[in-house]
C-alpha cells in the first residue's frame, strides 16, 4: 500500500516512498531548472566579440557594445566581458547607456583591455558633451553597475583636459564599482 504523494517545494509530487523526483530543480518564473542552470543564468556573461566589437582599435565599437549591454539587461542582469584588446569609441558615436544597471563591465586586465575613447574638444555643459558610458535619468529602480579590470584611456594631452567628456557619467544607481581600472589621458 503506498502513500499518497505529496508536492515538492518546486510543485512536483514525491514518489511513494518520499523522494522528490527532481531534487535539484529550482521554481522559476519560466517553470523549472535546474540550480545549475539557474545559476548559470544568474551569471549571464556575453563577450562584446559576440556583437561584433573589433579588440584591434581601427573600427568603432560602439554599436556592438551596445547591443552586448542590451542583452545583458533582457537576460536581468550579468557581465559584458571585453577579451584582451583595444576597443575604440569615436566621438561622434552615441553615448552607452547602461540602463537601470545590474551588471558588470569587466575586461580580461587592466593592462590587456583598453577602452579607447575619443571625448572630443567640447567646452560644452558636461551633460552636453561625449561621455562614453552615460545614464543620468532619477529612476528609483537603478542598481549597481561594477567596472572591473579596464583601463579607459581618452584621447587629451595635459594642455587640453578642461575640453571633451568623460568615461563614466551615471548618476542615481545604486552603487557605481571601480575595481582594478586605469584611467589615463582624460
Amino acid at each position: 500500500e503506498s502513500a499518497e504523494a505529496l508536492a515538492g517545494n518546486h510543485g512536483s509530487r514525491h514518489t511513494e516512498n518520499g523522494a522528490d523526483p527532481i531534487p535539484l530543480a529550482t521554481p522559476t518564473e519560466g517553470g523549472l531548472m535546474s540550480a545549475k542552470d539557474k545559476a548559470k543564468l544568474d551569471s549571464f556573461v556575453i563577450s562584446v566579440l559576440e556583437t561584433g566589437a573589433d579588440p584591434t582599435g581601427s573600427i568603432d565599437s560602439t554599436a556592438a557594445v551596445q547591443a552586448a549591454i542590451d542583452e545583458v539587461i533582457v537576460n536581468g542582469g550579468g557581465t559584458v566581458f571585453f577579451p584582451p584588446g583595444i576597443y575604440l569609441f569615436n566621438v561622434n558615436s552615441p553615448s552607452l547607456n547602461p540602463g537601470i544597471g545590474g551588471i558588470v563591465i569587466e575586461g580580461s586586465g587592466m593592462d590587456s583591455t583598453i577602452i579607447l575613447f575619443h571625448e572630443g574638444d567640447s567646452t560644452a555643459n558636461v551633460t552636453q558633451r561625449k561621455n562614453l558610458f552615460y545614464n543620468d535619468a532619477n529612476d528609483p529602480n537603478k542598481k549597481t553597475i561594477t567596472f572591473r579590470n579596464l583601463t579607459f584611456r581618452g584621447t587629451k594631452t595635459s594642455t587640453d583636459y578642461n575640453k571633451g567628456g568623460v568615461p563614466i557619467f551615471l548618476d542615481y544607481y545604486k552603487q557605481i564599482v571601480i575595481e582594478n581600472c586605469k584611467f589615463e589621458n582624460l
